[in-house]
């Protein structure tokens, strides 16, 4: 029985320059190393969209912080059985930080909803 994984049927096709320059270009812009990967992905899903996650993760940064620093609060209080007037003005401020991200992260999430809905009328 053969492995399912196992690829020995090889298809060849001719490109010319322009439309090789093409596909070496969107294998940079996807982050893929591997030519081959690269076309199966294509053919078989129809596109690649690679997204800069960096806003999500400075998003998910904060919220830690946040949820961390709350605590911390938290326990104090419990402790103390009263709040620092500071402690609140450090949460606001956090809690500004990440609406602002969140802000953010929407935007960008807008923008790659609307590219997708154009592509997908195509």
């Amino acid at each position: 029985m053969q492995d399912e994984n196992k690829r020995t049927i090889e298809i060849k096709i001719r490109v010319n320059e322009k439309e090789r320059n093409f596909i070496t270009e969107g294998m940079k812009s996807a982050g893929y190393v591997s030519r081959e990967r690269f076309i199966r992905k294509m053919v078989f899903d129809g596109a690649i969209f690679r997204i800069d996650m960096t806003e999500v993760r400075e998003l998910l940064r904060l919220i830690a912080n946040a949820t961390g620093n709350i605590n911390q609060i938290v326990k104090v209080a419990n402790q103390t059985r009263s709040i620092y007037e500071t402690d609140v003005i450090a949460l606001r401020l956090e809690q500004v930080e990440i609406k602002r991200n969140v802000d953010s992260v929407a935007k960008i999430y807008n923008k790659i909803n609307t590219k997708l809905n154009k592509i997908s009328r195509v």
